[in-house]
């Protein structure tokens, strides 16, 4: 017998995994395996019979499919060996790729129960904030939530890392960085303005925010390079909804095109 837990949404998947190992009664022991790392076929005993310890056991498997390609392969291969065990398995793995989807349907059809996580959205992403929140003893208004929302795009892991740092420090860590990148890019537009002398000025203020000499640098030719291109699709057409094909966050972009209206190509 197995279960199958995966999806992008790691958070509430892991959550789910922990909260069933709970449930399942467990005489054997747990023994727990690293597809990406671990040889997985030294789940061979488990396949076989019950636990050295008597009774049945739990075998957890992170990343079955997203792992190493042999073990993969060898799990695909015994799969209803799996389902047919006296020990009961966990697999657990996180969003699934294009190269994976063949190989998942072999697991969702005979897993005794499967479940998706993606990643929330909208209400129900607030309210899952709020709750992680409850958890952690984190008081946040719901200007917090919104935010944290925006930011992180649903990553609940990352959310709750987020939350655990503001429990300790009451202050978020993400609005640090972001006031920081703002420094810089207040200097990237007084440069854009070709206002030397401020640009002096705020050139310490983003030495003071910590960003080091190459990442700097780095950021002013990554910024020219995006300007050319939105300068570029701007002289050819005045269809600006062609700057959605931009993998960019919102602020990066408006802030790349304020930059872009500034210069000619020619400069």
């Amino acid at each position: 017998m197995y279960y199958f837990f995966y999806g992008e949404d790691t958070h509430r998947s892991r959550e789910a995994l922990y909260n069933t190992l709970k449930k399942e009664k467990e005489e054997g022991g747990v023994f727990r395996y690293d597809a990406s790392e671990d040889d997985i076929q030294q789940i061979d005993g488990h396949l076989r019979g019950s636990s050295l310890f008597g009774g049945r056991a739990h075998i957890v498997i992170s990343y079955p499919l997203s792992g190493m390609p042999k073990n993969s392969e060898y799990l695909e291969h015994n799969i209803e060996s799996i389902r047919k065990s006296k020990n009961l398995f966990f697999l657990w793995d996180g969003a699934i790729g294009v190269k994976q989807k063949k190989q998942l349907a072999a697991f969702q059809k005979i897993a005794d129960k499967h479940f998706e996580f993606s990643f929330l959205t909208n209400s129900a992403l607030k309210k899952y904030i709020q709750k992680i929140a409850e958890e952690k003893k984190c008081q946040v208004s719901d200007r917090d939530i919104e935010r944290l929302a925006e930011n992180f795009q649903g990553d609940l892991s990352a959310i709750a890392g987020e939350l655990e740092k503001y429990a300790l420090t009451g202050e978020f860590e993400y609005q640090k960085k972001i006031a920081a990148e703002e420094k810089l890019y207040d200097f990237l537009d007084s440069l854009a303005e070709k206002n030397h002398a401020k640009a002096y000025e705020l050139l310490e203020g983003v030495l003071k925010a910590k960003f080091d000499e190459p990442y700097i640098i780095a950021s002013f030719a990554g910024s020219v390079r995006n300007m050319l291109k939105i300068k570029s699709i701007m002289v050819q057409s005045p269809d600006y909804q062609m700057l959605e094909m931009f993998n960019m966050h919102p602020y990066v972009l408006k802030k790349t095109i304020s930059h872009s209206r500034r210069f000619r190509l020619e400069d």
